[in-house]
């Protein structure tokens, strides 16, 4: 044999050995030296939006496609999408063999965002061969718990569902066991909440198929439909002989201390950038790029204008970029906190999709270096469960929009502070006409004044008007506001001091004593908010009632001089410590005790009385 020759065939067969050692290895099935271990996958070496190798991404049509992504999300490296259609979206494991896969267990995590979003795990999975034949375990939109369903099949006999208490943004573990007979397959499965749970001791699902039509191998996948961002993440797939390790322990949650707001803010909404230096001579201090597709360099821009004109900005999480990945966010956080004229973040508003927005809360406590407080505009009904996304929340009434009277501020506000007690409201009065074009009706200058000081009776931390962009053109609406934006700002250190007792009561005299329905409440017609600084005594007073009210204030205890009323240009007398006033429907007045200070220091909320 030509020596030379034999060499050449040597060093090929070394080089062609390597090849295939090199291909084994990267093949995730083949990551363990033992051949009973079928899968173990964390999606931990991929990068953001890449596509983990030998999976299937197919729509309900079986259609090949993207849907799918490798993506960080809550501190998690995870598989998921965020399509929120109302059609089933499948990502199978399609490595060499993994359709004839049979008597096998599967372990991982599955996770959903939203209340309405749907996830799953397939099992005996012929759908990368383009048949819609599998078994899953599923959690379905508007349905508690889990469901083991069958496509291109049924379930025999045995219990099909898991009853656990399904919430939005939370990991479930899994387990679960499928095994070939030669007259049936059998089905075992567990399912249980991450935080807050443990390992269930028996299966909670043990269900056969008998039928013919059984299916008797094929591979595993994640199924999802509907809103929010879906996930699976720590598979394992082994046979029923392998003999796995222990589960690993659930990362909890971070928990963060609430932030302050800023100091008592009065804002706008929807303020174009070129339109900062008009605010200038008003009371104004606080604005809002209201753009759901801010880019980081817009919203740098409108930063240094801001700052430039001495203005603070509620900073844009804009809501098209909801489901990017958490590098994406936090560099949005890291790189714009270290401009001072940010003051608070705005998280995407109106928000139905509870995981995505505690996300969004937990970067920017976790990234922004200066604490800044995080809020968003809130609808009534979308309050309970939410208050620990936010560290504040922005609250609105549009009665010409909704066609409700404007006393429904106050109540409003009001239910706010029932649904998260300590969470301080920032009032939204109706900046705006009520066909949003400039041709219908909007508050009048006396409402707009009214609905301003009526919130701030009901206890707000802020003003912030929506929106400038709709209502400027309103001259008569806007000059008004800029008035009240002066008078707010020349009362912040009273709007900020200290919460003192109530001691100074209305009483009505003549007239309604009670308001009509405010979203179901009912209130005393006259109310009161009592403030003291530096030694003077100011009370705010509303009527929300429809018609004329009379109101006797008592409790000026040795007080004989008259009572200011502020930005009116007059008084009232005081007579046997108390003073009388009229109201008319949607009126307020400030009035002012220089040098009575007559009630104690205590910790005390505006005194709001309901029927």
């Amino acid at each position: 044999m030509n020596i030379l020759l034999w060499h050449q065939r040597y060093l090929i067969h070394i080089l062609l050995l390597i090849v295939l050692v090199t291909m084994t290895m990267v093949t995730p099935d083949n990551v363990q030296a033992d051949p009973n271990l079928y899968l173990a996958e964390d999606f931990e070496s991929y990068s953001p939006g890449q596509s983990p190798l030998n999976w299937l991404e197919q729509d309900d049509n079986l259609t090949i496609g993207t849907f799918f992504q490798t993506i960080t999300w809550a501190g998690h490296k995870t598989y998921g999408t965020s399509l929120s259609q109302s059609v089933s979206y499948y990502a199978h494991y399609n490595g060499m063999g993994a359709l004839a896969w049979h008597d096998y267990e599967i372990r991982g995590r599955l996770y959903h965002s939203h209340k309405n979003g749907g996830v799953g795990i397939t099992f005996y999975s012929q759908v990368p061969n383009g048949q819609d034949r599998y078994y899953r375990l599923g959690h379905y939109p508007g349905q508690p718990g889990f469901l083991l369903i069958a496509h291109g099949t049924d379930i025999s006999d045995g219990s099909t569902s898991i009853d656990i208490e399904t919430q939005p943004d939370s990991w479930y573990r899994f387990r679960i066991q499928v095994e070939t007979l030669s007259s049936r397959v059998n089905i075992k499965a567990k399912m249980w909440l991450e935080e807050g749970m443990s390992e269930p001791e028996d299966w909670q699902i043990e269900a056969h198929d008998a039928f013919s039509s059984r299916i008797v191998a094929g591979t595993v996948g994640l199924w999802t439909t509907e809103a929010g961002f879906k996930a699976i993440d720590d598979l394992m797939v082994y046979s029923l002989d392998y003999v796995p390790s222990p589960m690993p322990a659930p990362t909890l949650p971070p928990s963060f201390p609430q932030p302050a707001l800023p100091n008592w803010p009065i804002g706008l909404f929807d303020i174009p950038l070129v339109e900062h230096n008009k605010l200038q001579s008003t009371g104004f201090d606080t604005v809002h790029q209201f753009n759901s597709t801010q880019t980081l360099p817009q919203a740098i821009t409108y930063l240094n204008s801001a700052e430039a004109t001495s203005l603070q900005v509620i900073q844009n999480m804009p809501s098209s970029s909801l489901y990017e990945s958490d590098e994406f966010w936090i560099n949005w956080v890291q790189t714009l906190s270290s401009y001072n004229a940010l003051a608070w973040w705005y998280l995407p508003e109106e928000p139905t999709d509870y995981g995505a927005t505690k996300r969004l809360y937990h970067i920017i406590r976790q990234y922004d270096s200066q604490q800044r407080p995080a809020v968003t505009y809130f609808p009534i009904t979308n309050l309970s469960g939410w208050c620990d996304t936010v560290d504040g929340i922005l609250i609105g009434s549009f009665p010409e929009y909704w066609n409700v009277v404007h006393a429904n501020i106050f109540a409003r506000v009001d239910l706010v502070q029932e649904a998260c007690p300590g969470w301080p409201v920032i009032g939204t009065p109706m900046f705006f006409d009520a066909n949003l074009d400039g041709t219908g009706d909007y508050p009048s200058p006396a409402e707009a004044r009214f609905d301003a000081y009526t919130a701030i009776i009901a206890g707000v931390k802020g003003l912030h008007w929506f929106s400038y962009f709709r209502g400027v053109g309103l001259t008569d609406l806007w000059a008004e506001l800029q008035t009240i934006s002066l008078e707010l700002s020349s009362l912040k250190n009273v709007l900020t001091s200290s919460p003192i007792e109530q001691s100074i009561q209305p009483q009505v005299l003549s007239g309604p004593t009670n308001s009509p329905q405010l979203e179901g409440q009912v209130y005393n017609s006259i109310q009161s908010w009592q403030a003291e600084y530096q030694g003077n005594t100011y009370i705010f007073a509303t009527n929300l009632a429809t018609d004329m009210v009379t109101a006797r204030f008592t409790g000026l205890t040795n007080w004989t001089d008259s009572v200011d009323v502020l930005f009116e240009s007059r008084s009232v007398d005081v007579v046997n410590e108390a003073f009388e006033d009229v109201f008319a429907p949607n009126e307020v007045h400030i009035y002012y005790l220089a040098g009575f200070s007559g009630a104690p220091h205590k910790s005390y909320l505006p005194l709001i009385i309901k029927k």
